[in-house]
């Protein structure tokens, strides 16, 4: 028994159909992506005290000496700040007191 097939008008409608939801999966893919660099700026925002801008040129300097993707030096780098590691919490500490002192030497 032979496959049947649509007519082409309807094989037309399909085959738009499908591209338009392999479309959807990668913008899908890309915008996650881009979640996870937008997170990754933000912690090197507060780790370098340093501008959005000037955080995204650290992470791409970074990508490209380890010779790695942006999305994935940016995935390495936000369970960290998600995780609000001792280390995050003692770098807050100690801009704290740092702070203080200065402030207290005035």
């Amino acid at each position: 028994m032979g496959r049947m097939t649509a007519p082409p008008e309807e094989q037309r409608g399909m085959d738009a159909e499908v591209a338009l939801c392999e479309e959807i999966t990668q913008l899908q893919r890309e915008m996650a992506q881009r979640a996870v660099i937008e997170q990754a700026c933000g912690a090197v925002m507060v780790l370098a005290s340093c501008s959005r801008d000037d955080a995204e040129e650290l992470l791409v300097g970074m990508s490209r000496q380890l010779d790695m993707e942006l999305r994935e030096v940016a995935a390495a780098l936000v369970p960290a700040a998600k995780a609000e590691s001792v280390v995050w919490q003692m770098h807050r500490a100690l801009r704290r007191a740092r702070r203080l002192d200065v402030g207290g030497r005035r």
